[in-house]
């Protein structure tokens, strides 16, 4: 190694450098919302629960249930419920979008969760509008409290 020369072991290190930052940054870029997503939502809370099955059932922090109902072309957007692992529903929303923005949610898929140290709990997924898929986070506490979620622009 002594016939390499000071500066090509400068070089070699800072091709390292830049590409372990830019693999750290895109990986955490499909877990964090971006300066110009639709966010943060709290969406619309509502009391009932649809009559049918729900479309999809996803748990997470393994002892937290998410109930998906495709009721986005009834209501413009789906219905999310938080269940705890005692079977009590923590929570219900209409998942919606921004009031300004026309465009409707026709459904929610979750397909991973983090935990995170030292910052929020998240809940990655796809949400289907009516011209097109994006994705969506959401931010829920190990104790399934709903903070926020968002929609990609």
């Amino acid at each position: 190694m002594s016939g390499i020369s000071h500066e090509t072991k400068l070089g070699v290190l800072f091709i390292i450098v830049v590409v372990v930052i830019t693999v750290g940054y895109l990986w955490y870029k499909q877990w964090s919302p971006g300066i110009m997503d639709e966010g943060p939502l709290l969406g619309e809370s509502i009391d009932t629960v649809p009559s049918m099955t729900p479309s999809q059932t996803f748990s997470i922090y393994n002892d937290l249930i998410l109930e998906v109902y495709d009721t986005g072309t009834i209501h413009g957007a789906p219905v999310i419920s938080g269940i705890n692992g005692a079977g009590e529903r923590l929570w219900t929303v209409l998942a919606t979008c921004s009031k300004k923005d026309p465009k409707q949610v026709h459904d929610i898929r979750f397909s991973n969760a983090r935990a995170f140290p030292f910052v929020s709990q998240r809940v990655r997924g796809q949400a289907m509008f009516k011209d097109t898929d994006t994705a969506t986070w959401w931010f829920i506490t190990k104790a399934g409290e709903l903070k926020e979620y968002w929609y990609e622009r």
